[in-house]
């Protein structure tokens, strides 16, 4: 019951009951969605997959966003709650259908591929989740799948047991697999069964049968790759599937990056060869010849040494000899469960790595650079970048787990010339023993290399580990602040000050550096541009060359790079590097938005669409889940996402500033003025005063309009700067376009932000610029900046 409640995608269970004077027993659990409710939908499939919104990357660290606790102020409820598509009453109880996966197969067929593959995720992460508890579900099939505010769960919870209980033969005919549920390995195999009928539409029975009506190459193309990953979790021999859930969600998460798990798994295949052929000079040469000439045996003499299979081995043998014997890479800390450790204390644990064994430089050991964005990558793709592009001869792995107050901390030390690991070792401890725990596993890494640590190492080492945490916790309470006093000058200066000692304990601590420079952005908002953008970006370029895979660097670089020097080209090359630097859900609303920016709103759509599951409940994507759709003009949508933003938080600011933008552009002008006075009693933004003046104006009240618009210009004595963004849509909205342009020109002067953003501006996304679409100076000031009609939406498309 607990269990339930804390992952999305797990069907949440209210109470567990007895009922004595009837003999049974019972729980309550969350109302499957009204499947009737779909056919009142005129999107495909319901409301279930309407169009999300994401938060914007240029604002919001994206490693920050994805740590579990920005949700933290959300109610347990509120984790469990529907985004965009509350669940609707039910009108008339006795036609109430539940909305299940079996539902929507029979009713729509087939299911699209984007669609499909977040079903998959959603239900992997789930048995990831379930499977990390010590508990198995024996019972998976599209039926027992409802559908809960758009989020598939799984339900039918009344199999569900711990893996190493005694096992009686339950489940569907069809499928559990060969050997019988009841074990992790059969549920991968079931949910395997489940993907193959909603990619195909056909019936588990027909497997392994592919449909043949697919229409384009691209569609044959995705459901190979698609079935691909399907044939193997479907598999008779237990050992031929995925290793895990987790193993299943990583193929399925590179699938949804549009990256091929064929070609994948086709070079872990010669990776694994080369490892093999590489043991051989451990053994001796004479021993190496031998199974040389084994090998060559094996694979044929003469042509068929040309193959691409022999010259990839042969690559691979020589990519792994020559590797700096005394030196080692320390890859990315993960949590093991997807809901488990906070990256943020992992990312620290692997800069206390980092740092402690950088100590050791002057013994002739060599220690490789941050790479934070490897961190979604798999291990065999990671140790291929480490001997290729860094020639290092050793990693270091690490799983970090929590549970009941106890850190369980598994190192693995790999020798990537023999290809296996020379240990494996679990520290384990209480929580306030992390520091200790550390320093345990890295004196067994320094005598790895040989090296006893003298006292003064051991001594300076232990300093660096405490001052990492004490720096974590520093670092918490800044972000702490900012969420409850939000973007304003209050909450920024708090955040500033409180993040200063985290800078002064580890000043290579590069989140925290991140954090600072964030809340300059913020204020910067509020100032000229010029006055904040050159020193950031000098500090962002030091972080990129201590990590040049840092995301959130990434981010505000290409920021820097349109908005400030209104460089297209790079832009598009950080942006690009940023989102190599991402999986998941931050990948998708990330990309989206840059899209957006781009122009290409159709394709932003579909990322949405796969940004939103499971429900995102950061205070900052909230902010954009509005923000998005005002920019398509979906203003309806809008409403209903800050409306729910104000739910989950009641006294945020966010929620109320796009309700009333939405309700302003949907010309419900009463009701966004009463949005606006909301707002500004959280937090008085130019932004808000300047959204009064265009209301009143576009309301038939010019007089009024006016008086507000006199008032955000006599600020210009107490506030630092007033964005002229704003008065140019007070002046539009008025109809005094030359004005407005006047105003626009001097937001180009100033490197206004506004005037790219789509989610909050944007000369070709605002709607308020609809009366300006005959004036020339609007195009030339477009053509000026790469938005012209010939230029956007841009035809250089962002690589990844």
């Amino acid at each position: 019951e607990p269990i339930s409640r804390s992952h999305p995608s797990q069907v949440a269970i209210h109470h567990v009951g007895q009922n004595s004077d009837h003999g049974y027993f019972y729980y309550v659990m969350d109302l499957a969605d009204d499947a009737n409710a779909d056919s009142q939908n005129n999107t495909p499939g319901g409301a279930s997959y309407r169009e999300p919104a994401i938060p914007n990357p240029l604002t919001t660290p994206a490693s920050w966003l994805a740590s579990p606790k920005h949700g933290a102020k959300a109610s347990n409820s509120a984790l469990q709650s529907p985004i965009l598509n509350p669940q609707s009453p039910i009108s008339n109880p006795d036609l109430y259908l539940p909305k299940t996966l079996k539902h929507l197969l029979r009713t729509r067929g087939r299911l699209p591929f984007a669609e499909c593959l977040n079903i998959a995720l959603a239900l992997t992460t789930a048995l990831e989740h379930l499977h990390g508890h010590g508990l198995v579900h024996r019972d998976i099939k599209p039926s027992n799948v409802i559908f809960v505010g758009g989020v598939p769960k799984l339900a039918d919870i009344g199999l569900v047991t711990s893996i190493d209980a005694t096992q009686s033969f339950v489940g569907t005919e069809g499928f559990f697999p060969p050997e019988g549920p009841g074990t992790a390995q059969a549920d991968i195999f079931s949910l395997g069964k489940l993907l193959y009928e909603i990619a195909t539409g056909k019936d588990r029975r027909e497997f392994p049968e592919l449909p043949a009506d697919l229409a384009t190459p691209e569609e044959q193309a995705r459901l190979s790759e698609l079935n691909a990953i399907i044939l193997k979790a479907c598999q008779h021999d237990p050992e031929q599937r995925h290793a895990s859930a987790e193993a299943l969600r990583e193929e399925l998460e590179r699938l949804q990056r549009g990256r091929s798990v064929k070609r994948h798994r086709a070079w872990q295949r010669r990776w694994d060869r080369a490892r093999k052929l590489a043991l051989p000079a451990a053994l001796g040469i004479a021993g190496a010849m031998a199974l040389a000439a084994l090998w060559r045996l094996q694979s044929g003499a003469g042509a068929k040494t040309d193959s691409p299979d022999a010259r990839a081995n042969t690559a691979n043998q020589r990519m792994l000899t020559g590797l700096n014997p005394r030196a080692i890479f320390i890859l990315p800390m993960r949590p093991t469960e997807t809901h488990g450790v906070p990256l943020d204390l992992c990312s620290r644990i692997t800069d206390a790595f980092i740092d402690s064994l950088g100590l050791l430089t002057n013994q002739g050991i060599t220690v490789g650079p941050r790479k934070s964005g490897w961190a979604h990558l798999a291990e065999s793709e990671q140790f291929q970048r480490v001997t290729n592009e860094f020639r290092m001869r050793h990693a270091l792995t690490g799983k970090v787990r929590l549970a009941d107050d106890q850190y369980a901390l598994t190192l693995g030390w790999w020798d990537l010339e023999l290809g296996q690991p020379r240990w494996t070792e679990t520290f384990r401890g209480g929580t306030n023993e992390l520091v200790e725990l550390e320093r345990q596993a890295l004196m067994l890494a320094a005598r790895t290399f040989d090296i006893n640590l003298t006292p003064d190492q051991d001594r300076q080492i232990s300093q660096l580990l405490t001052n990492n945490l004490e720096a974590l916790g520093h670092h918490r309470k800044a972000w702490a602040a900012f969420t409850a006093l939000g973007a304003s000058q209050l909450g920024c200066s708090e955040a500033m000050r409180l993040i200063q000692p985290a800078l002064r304990l580890d000043a290579r601590y590069l989140e925290a550096d991140c954090l600072d420079i964030y809340m300059l952005r913020n204020i910067a908002q509020e100032r000229m541009a010029a006055e904040v953008w050159p020193s950031i970006v000098h500090r962002l370029d030091a972080i990129l060359r201590l990590d040049d895979t840092h995301a959130t660097a990434l981010d505000h670089r290409a920021g820097f790079a349109l908005f400030y020097e209104r460089d297209w080209p790079t832009f598009a090359r950080f942006a690009s590097r940023e989102l190599q630097s991402l999986n998941g859900t931050t990948h998708h609303w990330i990309k989206a938005f840059y899209l957006r920016i781009d122009g290409h709103f159709d394709e932003a759509r579909a990322e949405q669409s796969a940004s939103e599951i499971p429900e995102p409940t950061g205070a900052n994507h909230r902010f954009f889940m509005a923000a998005s759709r005002w920019a398509d003009r979906d203003y309806d949508g809008a409403i209903q996402a800050a409306r729910r933003t104000i739910e989950i938080y009641p006294n945020g600011f966010d929620g109320y500033l796009y309700l009333a933008h939405s309700l302003v552009a949907k010309r419900d002008y009463p009701a966004g003025i009463q949005a606006i006075a909301r707002a500004r009693k959280i937090f008085d933004r130019q932004e808000l005063l300047a959204l009064l003046g265009f209301a009143y104006a576009r309301m038939g009240e010019p007089a009024r309009a006016r008086e507000v618009l006199n008032e955000l210009l006599s600020q210009e004595g107490t506030r630092p700067y007033v964005q002229p963004y704003f008065v140019a849509r007070v002046h539009a909205a008025l109809g005094e376009n030359q004005t407005a342009l006047d105003w626009l020109e001097k937001a180009d002067t100033d490197r206004s932000e506004y005037l790219f953003f789509p989610d909050w501006g944007g000369l070709r996304t605002d709607y308020a610029w609809d009366t300006l679409q005959d004036e020339p100076r609007y195009w030339k000031l477009c053509d000026s900046l790469g938005l012209g009609k010939d230029q956007w939406p841009r035809k250089e498309r962002f690589p990844e």
